[in-house]
């Protein structure tokens, strides 16, 4: 055989396995799957598999060992949330005044009224927030929104 034959049967062969390979991975990526038969079974005849039970079982209660200790299991705390109940003076809020840039509210607390600048206190009660509709005071530490009162 000459030298070019020679080639071409080695390409050939080279084809053909690297064909042969190529198909076998197709056929592992997509398998053809047998028709097979439907029986048609009632409904009594079907049990109830149990899906959960596992073959296994983890022990988490293990010795370290690096630190040659048993691990410490978390204590868990659970905090009581204490409602600290506030009775709120009468507090209506009046309406707001506006001039040179600043705004004051009016606010009317057991009866008094005091013309109040946000952050300042009148009679234990702090104005947070405030806008034409509604004011957000403080009393001994609980909001409250109070709404414009005509």
């Amino acid at each position: 055989m000459k030298k070019q034959q020679k080639t071409v049967w080695l390409l050939f062969a080279v084809v053909i396995i690297w064909g042969l390979i190529g198909y076998t991975f197709y056929k592992r990526r997509y398998p053809t799957i047998p028709e097979s038969k439907i029986h048609v079974v009632s409904k009594s005849t079907f049990k109830k598999i149990n899906e959960s039970k596992s073959f296994y079982k983890v022990n988490g209660e293990y010795r370290d060992p690096f630190l040659g200790k048993y691990p410490q299991k978390k204590k868990v705390v659970k905090r009581k949330i204490k409602k600290i109940e506030v009775r709120f003076p009468n507090i209506i809020y009046n309406g707001m005044v506006e001039g040179n840039n600043t705004a004051s509210y009016i606010l009317t607390i057991n009866g008094q009224q005091e013309i109040v600048k946000l952050g300042e206190i009148f009679q234990e009660v702090t104005l947070k927030k405030a806008n034409s509709i509604e004011a957000i005071v403080l009393f001994q530490g609980v909001k409250k929104t109070i709404l414009l009162e005509l």
